[in-house]
Parts: C-alpha cells; sequence; structure tokens
C-alpha cells in the first residue's frame, strides 16, 4: 500500500511506525512524502521530522482506520 501526505515546513525526514513495533522511512521531497507499507497494518503513527532530528509534527491512528494520504496542517 502506498502512503502519501503533505509534510510541514522544514521536514528533512518522515518516519512511520505500527502497533506492532515495525518502523519505516518515507522518501521526502518538494513537500511531500511517500511510503510502502505492508498491505494490512493495523495502526500508524507517521512523525515529521526536522533535520536535527526534533518532532515538528505527529499523526497518530490509534484505532487502525485504513486511509490512502495523510495531510499535515498547522
Amino acid at each position: 500500500m502506498a502512503l502519501t501526505g503533505r509534510v510541514p515546513p522544514l521536514t528533512a525526514s518522515v518516519r512511520l511506525s505500527s502497533g506492532d513495533g515495525a518502523e519505516w522511512s518515507a522518501s521526502v521531497a518538494h513537500g511531500h512524502f511517500l511510503v510502502w507499507l505492508p498491505a494490512h497494518v493495523p495502526s500508524v503513527r507517521i512523525d515529521a521530522l526536522a533535520a536535527d532530528g526534533r518532532l515538528l509534527q505527529r499523526l497518530e491512528d490509534p484505532n487502525g482506520v485504513e486511509f490512502t494520504s495523510v495531510e499535515f496542517t498547522r
């Protein structure tokens, strides 16, 4: 499953993690991210990180809602 979305300004990396502890790194370019995930991921947390590793924004999906795209907003 491809997951795409927009990221806040100054985002250098996007890290995704599932409820079972698996983690993925997304590609980031031109204000967007793209990552390929396994077909069924029970829940996902998406962290937008600055170049220094500081958390800029977090989206969490504790109920396992399935989605195809995400947009970070301020």
